[in-house]
């Protein structure tokens, strides 16, 4: 049970990020990435067992891979206890009411960071920079990583994740 915990955990980052589930048939990962893309038909698969993929790529050079399954997509939204994994921001400035599903903060560390590294593979970023400290006299190397994400709701709970892992990112909402 914990593996499977484990594995829906990383099926819901992939899908929180650049993933959707829409209409009541369809799972769509987004990615330009083939490792991302091997990841998630692993997750479907490990959780969903043999399914058929359906992948095409779009005008933009990402890939799209699509899971095609009424009774797939009900199970997903059961067991992540969610009504929608909608991200986007409507027209009128409101935010859809998704959230990080609760089992998802219950995971064990192992599972939490694994969580948390596909978040991060597939919308953060990483920088490194140099700078002369005025006051030191010296230079000081600055390190960066970066979670890229527009929803009010998801950006609480991925700092709250990020907090219980022993980070201490600053509180930027």
């Amino acid at each position: 049970m914990n593996k499977n915990r484990e594995n829906m955990g990383i099926l819901v980052g992939l899908l929180l990020t650049d993933g959707c589930v829409y209409s009541s048939r369809f799972i769509v990962f987004h990615n330009k990435s083939e490792a991302m893309h091997e990841l998630f038909r692993k997750q479907v698969t490990n959780i969903f067992g043999n399914v058929h993929f359906t992948e095409r790529i779009e005008n933009n050079g990402a890939k799209r891979t699509q899971v095609t399954s009424k009774s797939i997509v009900k199970n997903l939204i059961e067991i992540c206890n969610i009504k929608t994994f909608r991200r986007k921001q409507f027209k009128n400035g409101k935010f859809p009411q998704v959230k990080l599903p609760e089992f998802v903060k219950n995971l064990s560390a192992s599972a939490l960071t694994k969580f948390l590294r596909v978040i991060f593979s597939a919308d953060g970023s990483i920088s490194v920079s140099v700078r002369w400290h005025r006051r030191n006299k010296n230079w000081e190397i600055r390190r960066r990583l970066e979670l890229t994400c527009k929803h009010p709701i998801l950006r609480k709970d991925f700092l709250e994740l990020i907090k219980n892992t022993g980070f201490t990112p600053p509180n930027f909402m």
